[in-house]
């Protein structure tokens, strides 16, 4: 788990979203001292996103980069037109 959440960097500026903690939690407040609070940093986010309701924040993908995403599709959108086009062909234009 520490992984997954380890492969995320924080936005910047940094951006807390600090989870209330139950007073008397028995994993996070096991003495119910009460007032504690889970830290929560949000991850980096498309500055270009998130500014209305219709167009929420898009986060930034770490791991895998979606440019890389878009190439890998139209690479096999190729790769398959080319495969069709070699299919339809005569034999001996091959």
């Amino acid at each position: 788990m520490e992984e997954i959440l380890d492969a995320q960097r924080a936005g910047c500026p940094p951006e807390y979203f600090n989870i209330p903690i139950p007073k008397g939690n028995p994993l996070f407040d096991p003495d119910g001292h009460g007032g504690r609070e889970l830290p929560f940093l949000r991850t980096r986010y498309d500055m270009r996103t998130g500014r209305s309701p219709h167009a929420p924040r898009e986060q930034v993908g770490d791991i895998i980069n979606t440019e890389i995403i878009t190439l890998i599709i139209i690479i096999i959108k190729i790769i398959i037109i080319i495969i069709i086009i070699l299919k339809t062909m005569p034999l001996g234009l091959i």
